[in-house]
Formats: structure tokens, sequence, C-alpha cells
């Protein structure tokens, strides 16, 4: 299959070979790239000239996918990659490997132990994944009130974030949130089949298929038997609709 547009070519042969050719995004110059079996990967392009390697026994490339430059020995034994300021060593992926530079701190011996820490961002820790959890998450621009969680999947886990908790058991099933200064609260008994939701501008019950109500953002709706008796009614500004289904 080979396509054309513009200054852009591309041309494949499932599984045999993948080749394009197009203007580089960042440096604006035309470059092309080429895939093909048993592993052979070349490009060039005028920022990093002419690359070659055989994939997995070895190649060294910049700019290439979404990395600046990509080290590969005998994949995945040892990965070397630069990307947006990060490097990042694995030896061998995903076993073994850490990550440094533009605020990211992170080091990982998958499944054992993991920590990721990425600056006014998040920072994250596991043991024995997927068992144990703990992060704390900050919101852009406001980093005195971070959302703590952590879990013991899926037996338990907690979140709060200022006057925000949250507790779930057996997850996805049961769960309970709440939010006193938002006077707000949420019970899973079991998800999704069983919901009560209240707060300032939400009213929300669900015991499905048997019955539900939700009262939302101007929207009421009311079922029993579900799908079989269905009541909707939207209001807005500029309009009130009302619609009722019955089955069969």
């Amino acid at each position: 299959m080979t396509n054309k547009r513009h200054d852009e070519r591309f041309s494949m042969f499932v599984p045999l070979y993948l080749w394009s050719r197009k203007i580089d995004r960042f440096s604006g110059t035309m470059g092309w790239k080429l895939a093909m079996l048993p592993g052979l990967l070349m490009q060039q392009t005028e920022a990093a000239g002419f690359q070659m390697g055989l994939f997995p026994l070895i190649g060294r490339f910049r700019d290439f996918l979404t990395f600046d430059q990509l080290i590969f020995i005998l994949w995945p034994l040892f990965v070397y990659s630069e990307r947006a300021g990060r490097i990042s060593y694995n030896i061998p992926w995903p076993i073994l490997g850490w990550t440094y530079g533009n605020g990211e701190r992170s080091h990982h011996l998958w499944p054992i132990y993991m920590k990721a820490t990425i600056e006014g961002s998040y920072d994250r820790t596991t043991f024995l994944w997927p068992l144990f959890h703990f992060n704390k998450n900050y919101t852009v621009g406001n980093t005195d009130v971070p959302e703590e969680t952590w879990m013991l999947w899926p037996l338990i886990g907690r979140k709060k974030r200022g006057s925000y908790r949250s507790t779930t058991l057996l997850w996805p099933l049961f769960g309970y949130a709440s939010d006193p200064e938002e006077q707000y609260w949420a019970l899973d008994a079991p998800f999704p089949l069983v919901r009560f939701e209240r707060g300032e501008e939400v009213h929300r019950s669900r015991i499905w298929p048997f019955w539900s109500f939700t009262d939302a953002d101007g929207l009421k709706t009311t079922s029993f038997l579900w799908p079989l008796m269905q009541f909707r009614q939207e209001d807005s500004p500029t309009y009130e609709r009302g619609s009722t289904r019955l089955l069969p």
C-alpha cells in the first residue's frame, strides 16, 4: 500500500516493510524512515543524519519515534532513552530501571518495588505490584493540598483530599465517600448495581435493574424494571422536554 499527501509519502507491505518520508514537525526539514524484516531499522534526518540499527541486536537513534535518543543492545537486556529532558536506563527492560531529569526521579525493581516522583505532579510508591500502592497526586497550581491514596488491592483502599474521604472494599464492589464541606456523600453496595449519591447538585438512587432515579444537571430520569419503563425530564433556560418509554 502506498499513500501520497502533499510532501509526505508512506508505503507498507505487512509484515515485510514500512517506509515513510515527511517533513519533521520540529525542524521543518525532510526525512525518511524504514523498518523491515528481519529487524532492520533505518532513518535519515537533517538534524541526526543517517542512522541504522538491527533489532533486537543493537541500535542507536536520535529523534526516533517519541524519543530524543534511543540506544538498545540485545533488547530488552539494555535500553537507554532520552525524552523531554528525562534520561532512562533499563537493565533489563522492564525489570530494573531508573529515570532522572526535568523534575522526575524514579526507579523500580518490578514487580517488587517501584517509586516515581514528578515535581509538582505526583509521588507514587508500589510494593509487590499490583498489591500495595501509596500515591500523592498534586493539582496543577496547587501543591499545598495533595490527594493522598493507598490501597491493598483488591481488599481495601482509602483516599483523602481536604475534607473529602473515601473508602473502598473489595474493589470495585463496595465504597463510601463523603465531603462534609460540600455536603456530599455516596455509597456503592455493590457497584454498579446499588448506588446512592447525595450532594448540592446531584441526587441519585439506584437498585438496578428494579429502580433508579437521577436528578443532576437539569436532567431527571426514573426507571422501573429497566429497560421496560423509563421516564425522562430535561429542564434548561431555553426549553423543557419530557419523554416516556414503555417496552415492549
